[in-house]
């Protein structure tokens, strides 16, 4: 699985990669396998470079049959590059590149939050306001209190 970003503290990008496996034992296993600045422009073929070289440097792009990733148009261009990289160096064409669902159900839920924007903008508006004020909070706290509800720091939702 891997997933590119932005710092939004130092404006850094960076790479991460995390590998997925069942073990001997049959144990499904997963980790950081490594995160790595990302210098270069976010071309497919930059993130297939970085991908394979890194999954080489571990000893296990042999070993690789799936990617996971955004539906981002270059980790599009990226799964189709490292397909081909199996097939030409290791003969390998079981390969397949997924796209996350998690991403597609929430490119999905903002093209609906999208039909009722008004009314969502004065919910996500309200929830900026109660979160940056601890008065705001402890009033909500209150509130919940009394009305018997159990009472949840306001989130703001992130994009992706």
């Amino acid at each position: 699985m891997t997933d590119i970003w932005t710092s939004t503290f130092n404006n850094d990008a960076y790479l991460g990669l995390t590998i997925h496996f069942i073990d001997n034992d049959w144990n499904l296993r997963n980790f950081l396998l490594d995160i790595m600045s990302f210098t270069t422009c976010h071309t497919g073929g930059n993130i297939a470079d970085a991908i394979i070289s890194t999954s080489k440097e571990f000893h296990i792009f042999e070993k690789t049959l799936a990617l996971t990733s955004d539906n981002e148009s270059a980790m599009v261009v990226c799964g189709r590059i490292i397909a081909a990289e199996l097939v030409y160096e290791l003969d390998n064409q079981s390969f397949c590149h997924y796209r996350c669902f998690a991403h597609i159900l929430n490119l999905a839920a903002q093209q609906g939050i999208k039909i009722i924007d008004n009314e969502i903008g004065k919910i996500h508006e309200l929830m900026k306001k109660i979160k940056n004020s601890p008065q705001k909070c402890n009033r909500l706290r209150e509130l919940c209190l009394i009305e018997n509800l159990q009472y949840y720091k306001p989130q703001i939702d992130v994009e992706t």
